[in-house]
């Protein structure tokens, strides 16, 4: 076998680079013509794509082979992201472009719209800044209708995003709704907001569960990538600004209503859940996250179970079920997040699974090495996203064991301790739970001068209307707890109505 190997590798040495490319694409399209007449075996297949790939669009002059070529990467690509294999995803669908024909975007319009818009986006779900600008700034250039560039604008905003560009994010994502003609957020506060709650609340309660998940599916790519775009925003505005959240899944809710469901209106149905719940009303907003849960198995909407779950989870299901069970549904989030290529619903699910396993009083150890490994991971992966979050649970964790002066572990990264971790404002939904931490180890550890500085929880909450959560909920007993412990320690009247406030 071996001398048969190296008489191999001897004869294809001798070959000039010409020769190799001719004989590659020559193998390739044999078995190409074979695996197309045996659909099962993707084996040969991808063997024949690999083959032709190695050959290069240089040994193929023949046109509509060529055409053929791009087509079946394009497909090829696709069956790659069913099976997760974002990376080979990514290497086809670039193969593909290379096969598309002078002139192409003349005369191969749809096919090269379609091949660009699968490259960008796998080029974003990999974080891949480079190649996503890089092929969104050629199809915006040659694409001939608005409907056209706009999965590439979303898939531009998300990418944004991803690389914690919040407020550039919002900004772009604004700038589209208005090129749309579509209304921008209200935020709570607004009283007309509050009344078009109340007037699609009573609509849906006038709705069976079969009437919700009965509507037609809707196919208006202006509308798929609308849905799109107000998912992505209510992921930056649970990060930023959660006042406009009820105002984006209203919509959303409008637009399945009118326009038909989507993918994106099982997000719709658990954030307007949220909305509902806010509004004194938890039966009905725990049955729209129930909802949210079935039209995910109704659509087949495998790739939107991550970021569904985290919202249903987190603020609706823990009126009913233990926070153990929560945390062990985080990790089937997180394990779908990973599958789908949703790497910012997955990583923030596992956020909230450290987050639960705290608050469940799981052993301290497994929270910090949980949060230590995360934090590992996505240092690994070069992610901002919920670094400090992360790492805030690991420095409770080991104050809480061994001490408000204990060493933190080395992690492979410069990351900052508990004071520089709480000056930090950089989101105001970590903040908020690194000031309910706070409040926690203060009482704990009897710190006057933090209880000091963040006793103010509760007020918070409340001038911020944000939606209630488990660690907020902690966060309001445990800020009840420090106000009567310093009222009994400094006799001020004040701190007694903070504590019953509180409480």
């Amino acid at each position: 076998r071996f001398c048969h190997d190296r008489i191999e590798q001897a004869a294809y040495d001798l070959m000039s680079f010409e020769e190799r490319r001719a004989r590659h694409m020559k193998f390739g399209l044999v078995l190409c013509v074979n695996s197309l007449g045996n659909s099962s075996n993707d084996e040969v297949f991808f063997m024949a794509l690999n083959q032709i790939g190695r050959g290069g669009p240089e040994a193929l002059t023949d046109p509509e082979q060529r055409n053929t070529i791009a087509k079946l990467s394009l497909k090829a690509g696709r069956r790659c992201i069913v099976i997760s294999d974002f990376a080979s995803a990514f290497h086809i669908y670039k193969s593909g472009i290379s096969f598309l024909n002078d002139g192409h975007w003349e005369l191969q319009y749809e096919l090269s719209i379609e091949l660009f818009d699968a490259t960008i986006d796998v080029a974003c779900t990999l974080n891949d800044t480079d190649a996503t600008k890089l092929y969104s700034e050629e199809l915006l250039l040659h694409a001939k209708a608005d409907g056209d560039k706009l999965n590439t604008l979303y898939t531009l905003l998300k990418s944004l995003r991803l690389s914690m560009k919040v407020q550039e994010s919002k900004t772009y994502a604004y700038a589209i709704l208005n090129q749309l003609g579509e209304e921008l957020p209200r935020s709570i506060g607004d009283l007309t907001l509050v009344a078009d709650i109340q007037d699609m609340k009573e609509k849906i309660s006038n709705m069976s569960d079969n009437d919700v998940l009965g509507l037609r599916q809707t196919d208006e790519k202006k509308v798929i990538t609308l849905m799109k775009l107000y998912n992505d925003l209510l992921i930056s505005f649970q990060l930023s600004e959660p006042t406009l959240i009820a105002s984006v899944s209203l919509r959303m809710v409008q637009l399945t209503l009118t326009k038909g469901l989507s993918c994106m209106s099982t997000l719709a149905l658990a954030n307007f859940g949220i909305a509902v719940f806010s509004t004194g009303d938890p039966l009905q907003g725990y049955r729209l996250g129930r909802l949210s849960l079935s039209l995910l198995i109704k659509l087949d909407a495998s790739g939107y179970k991550s970021s569904v779950l985290i919202n249903v989870l987190q603020y609706l299901s823990w009126v009913s079920e233990p926070l153990q069970s929560l945390a062990e549904s985080h990790l089937v989030g997180h394990t779908a997040g990973k599958q789908s290529g949703d790497t910012s619903s997955s990583s923030l699910n596992y956020y909230f699974f450290i987050e639960s396993l705290y608050l469940s009083g799981k052993n301290l150890a497994i929270v910090r090495n949980n949060a230590n490994d995360f934090v590992q991971d996505l240092l690994r992966r070069k992610q901002k996203f919920l670094l400090d979050g992360a790492w805030s649970f690991h420095l409770q964790a080991t104050a809480l064991m061994d001490g408000l002066k204990a060493k933190q572990e080395e992690t492979g990264g410069s990351l900052p301790g508990w004071i520089e971790i709480c000056l930090k404002h950089n989101h105001q939904e970590f903040a908020f739970v690194v000031k309910i931490l706070n409040v926690m180890r203060s009482l704990l550890f009897r710190n006057v001068d933090e209880i000091l500085r963040h006793s103010e929880i509760t007020e918070f909450i409340s001038k911020e209307k944000l939606p209630l959560r488990p660690i907020y909920l902690i966060g309001i007993f445990y800020e009840g707890i420090v106000s009567f412990y310093m009222a009994r320690q400094t006799n001020d009247a004040k701190w007694r109505s903070k504590g019953e406030a509180a409480l």
